[in-house]
């Protein structure tokens, strides 16, 4: 069951990992390692959707989804509590469009249409988290802060380019 808790007296904030409306490039892979986590930037790496894990010149594939299975509460990592013939094998990732992700801890003040960078440190548990700051431990992306998310005080809407 994709509940994690009890009924809710009212609606919580939303989660990184959910799309927007309007255009978008959201595409899916077979290939992606086990331990996802839903909400952040990933890379292609040997073919293979990864953590962003401190690799100097990562090609980034953009914002893991949550998938319809996954936890609305919170999201976390990729499910693989359903095998193949009942879940969805597929694992999709944004590349244009709107999105929720989450700052990272040591992220500055985000500003609307500000740029976007994605943490990137050898064993930084904010790895793919979202960033104000270009420091060395982040990766520039083609990407603008839109809007804080209402009841939520880290999760931001960006716009992929």
């Amino acid at each position: 069951m994709a509940f994690s808790d009890t009924v809710q007296n009212e609606i919580s904030g939303v989660g990184a990992g959910e799309t927007g409306q309007g255009a978008k490039i959201e595409l899916s892979t077979i290939d992606y390692e086990s331990g996802l986590k839903i909400g952040r930037f990933a890379k292609i790496d040997a073919g293979v959707l990864s953590n962003l894990d401190g690799s100097a010149t990562p090609v980034i594939a953009g914002v893991v989804t949550r998938r319809i299975t996954d936890s609305l509460e919170n999201p976390g990592v990729v499910s693989e509590d359903l095998p193949y013939y009942l879940g969805d094998p597929n694992q999709t990732f944004l590349r244009q469009g709107l999105v929720t992700v989450q700052l990272s801890a040591a992220s500055g003040t985000p500003t609307q249409f500000g740029a976007v960078y994605a943490t990137n440190e050898a064993a930084n548990v904010d790895n793919g988290n979202v960033s104000t700051v270009d420091d060395g431990t982040t990766d520039a992306v083609d990407a603008e802060f839109i809007k804080l998310m209402p009841k939520t005080t880290d999760i931001w809407q960006i716009r992929l380019k």
